[in-house]
């Protein structure tokens, strides 16, 4: 059976693509077969435990934990019918500059919590003293999303991109991201995603930083863990992502869009990172 693909489906006529749900033992967003979603979501366990899949990856949860499920990526939630907590879908258009990029670089703080990767997990641990600080983050944002209180929808982003950065904190040590304030870094992101889509090199990253290739290198994996080249294929194949799911252009098309020219190379490293080819990505996206 393929997985289903579920698109933002938002229960009251809102501009915001955000919805907060308070969930229950038993809840019907747990009661689901494997299945990839057309946004992000984020889910905080309050009570109870099980497992849940993400991918190849599969763990035991329980209260604390916070699961985060990438646009695209296969996961199994049966395995959380026993729990309670709070479950958190958004699209990128919901952050204050989410509509205009599509972003799994450290360079977008807010979008950390979904970067994948070789050391990059996709559930986390809220230590025990901040655990009531995130409940009532989550029951504030409920709350403000389901008044119509003046200035709502600014609030609501707001508390958003306050609760990924939080989140954002508790990935960066599980990646090796000590300093990701560091404005050199956000020059590299910033660089790379303006120029992905072109011809990009590791010399021309550092000179539009004004460093050296080596200094760079160092820098880069240093703090991040990965090579400056291995971030501008993360931000090609974010793009690759989007456009198999939101447009029905051919592979070959794609992979000339996102930088790479030669079709059966795009398949080839898009297979190598996904497990999967684009097209049958997109299959599990669009059944």
């Amino acid at each position: 059976m393929k997985p289903a693909s579920l698109a933002f489906s938002p229960r009251r006529a809102d501009p915001l693509p955000l919805e907060v749900f308070r969930l229950g033992s038993g809840s019907p967003e747990f009661d689901r077969p494997p299945h990839s979603h057309r946004f992000y979501e984020l889910l905080y366990v309050t009570k109870g435990t099980g497992w849940h899949r993400v991918g190849l990856e599969r763990g035991d949860v329980g209260p604390g934990h916070l699961l985060v499920v990438a646009p695209g990526e296969v996961h199994d939630t049966v395995g959380l019918t026993r729990l309670s907590g709070w479950l958190v879908i958004f699209e990128a258009a919901a952050l204050e500059h989410g509509a205009r990029r599509f972003v799994d670089l450290p360079g977008e703080l807010a979008f950390l919590p979904f970067v994948r990767g070789a050391r990059a997990p996709s559930s986390f641990v809220v230590p025990k003293p901040a655990r009531a600080d995130w409940e009532r983050r989550l029951s504030s944002l409920f709350a403000e999303l389901a008044g119509n209180a003046q200035g709502r929808e600014v609030v609501a982003r707001a508390e958003l991109e306050a609760l990924l950065v939080h989140a954002a904190r508790l990935v960066a040590p599980r990646l090796g991201l000590g300093a990701l304030h560091r404005p050199l870094l956000s020059e590299v992101f910033q660089f790379i995603d303006q120029r992905f889509a072109r011809p990009i090199s590791l010399v021309d990253v550092a000179r539009a930083v004004k460093r050296s290739p080596a200094y760079l290198t160092t820098l880069v994996r240093t703090e991040t863990g990965r090579s400056v080249l291995q971030w501008i294929t993360e931000r090609r194949m974010a793009e690759a992502r989007r456009l198999l799911q939101e447009t029905t252009l051919d592979a070959a098309e794609i992979g000339e869009r996102v930088g790479f020219p030669d079709p059966s190379y795009f398949v080839r490293r898009f297979r190598a990172l996904h497990r999967v080819t684009p097209l049958a990505f997109r299959r599990h996206a669009h059944p």
